[in-house]
């Protein structure tokens, strides 16, 4: 996930300044030990990351409708969009 993410998003803790959201979808997920299924369509998976890059979050999120990629919201719940995959 965070070698191959389709976007990244800073500024995401309004109490702590900086912050990284990491998105993809992947193609399967565990739902539970041992249980693999495949990723739901209308979520994107969000990896968050403090201003020190260690990992806080992660978790499935519904995704936005102008942007598959991207949770809903994006737009108000980050303070910006820094990189977009362009594979």
């Amino acid at each position: 996930m965070l070698e191959h993410p389709q976007r990244i998003f800073y500024g995401v803790r309004e109490h702590n300044e900086g912050g990284w959201c990491y998105t993809a979808r992947p193609a399967e997920w565990y739902v539970k030990e041992n249980v693999v299924a495949a990723f739901p369509r209308n979520m994107v998976f969000a990896v968050y990351l403090n201003p020190n890059m260690r990992v806080y979050l992660c978790r499935a999120e519904y995704a936005a409708k102008d942007d598959p990629m991207c949770p809903v919201d994006w737009q108000n719940r980050y303070r910006g969009l820094v990189w977009k995959s362009t594979s």
